[in-house]
Formats: structure tokens, C-alpha cells, sequence
């Protein structure tokens, strides 16, 4: 099993693809907020992280 983190506000966007990636066998991992994913990201396994929408902080220019 594919172990993903999906890191961005909760909104449809988030929600509509977290669904599909686990309905599609995915272990899914909700990250809220950056001390979350520093934990998450130590783990042994971490296939991929998905980042969603627009991040706080985050200018158009920083894409």
C-alpha cells in the first residue's frame, strides 16, 4: 500500500481527490499544519506528498 501525505486547506479540491486516492487503495495522511508534516515526513515510508491549493503565506509568485 502507498503511504500519501495530501497537505492544503480543507476545502472541495482536497476533499474531492483524498476520496479518489483512497478509494484507489492509498493510505492517506491529512496534514493541517507544518509541525504535522515535519512528524509525518519522518516516517520510513512516505511514497509522495500531494500540496493543494493555495498555502497561507504563499504569494502567486511563490508557484
Amino acid at each position: 500500500m502507498w503511504s500519501l501525505a495530501i497537505f492544503g486547506p480543507s476545502d472541495l479540491e482536497r476533499s474531492i481527490v483524498e476520496s479518489a486516492l483512497r478509494q484507489a487503495g492509498f493510505h492517506i495522511q491529512v496534514i493541517h499544519n507544518a509541525d504535522e508534516a515535519a512528524l509525518f515526513l519522518q516516517r520510513p515510508r512516505v511514497d509522495a506528498v500531494l500540496v493543494t491549493g493555495m498555502i497561507p503565506g504563499w504569494t502567486l509568485e511563490d508557484r
